[in-house]
């Protein structure tokens, strides 16, 4: 059978981004309590595909903080199709 591959997948430490970074980021503002559970969520299903335009500004969000942490310069050619806001 095959497997499902999420982009989350790709970054290691994901629990280790500071959650106020991803709030300071984002317009719509949500409890911090929530932003923890969306990040583990991804962790947890890193194949999640985003629902809603507040759910695929989180995981942009949360891509540039894993770029950060992760200390890579340029996303795959993949998550560009995926994320058509990104640059990089």
């Amino acid at each position: 059978m095959a497997k499902l591959i999420g982009f989350f997948e790709s970054f290691d430490n994901l629990d280790l981004i500071p959650v106020e970074e991803i709030a300071k980021k984002l317009k719509i503002r949500s409890q911090l309590i929530e932003l923890e559970n969306f990040v583990a969520n991804r962790i947890l299903y890193p194949q999640a595909i985003p629902t809603t335009s507040i759910d695929m500004e989180t995981d942009i969000v949360i891509l540039e903080e894993a770029l950060k942490i992760n200390k890579r310069k340029k996303l795959p050619e993949d998550f560009k199709a995926r994320f058509p806001g990104l640059k990089g």
